[in-house]
């Protein structure tokens, strides 16, 4: 399934923390806006790692992670104005020998 990550987190250290975990889940699309394409379980650890980082020192009461699922019906209807990205939705291993 599609979720769509987004942020505000004003603490640098945090939000660079977060930008990590994102980047190891999914694709960027905008500066604080991530389209991730996970299993339940690959959902749930990014969730925790999120939750983790985002209670660090530093953290702020307005800050906030917000998580959004995507049916595949939904996503194939997602209208972008302007620029793009091509969304990476398979991991394609090449090994060299």
């Amino acid at each position: 399934m599609r979720y769509v990550v987004s942020y505000d987190i004003s603490n640098d250290k945090i939000r660079g923390r977060i930008v990590k975990i994102c980047e190891t889940y999914g694709q960027r699309v905008q500066y604080s806006i991530f389209e991730c394409e996970l299993n339940r379980e690959q959902k749930e650890e990014m969730i925790k790692k999120l939750n983790k980082a985002r209670n660090g020192s530093g953290n702020e009461p307005s800050d906030s992670v917000r998580v959004y699922s995507i049916c595949s019906e939904c996503s194939d209807k997602v209208q972008v104005l302007g620029f793009k990205p091509k969304i990476i939705t398979e991991v394609n291993n090449v090994v060299v020998g």
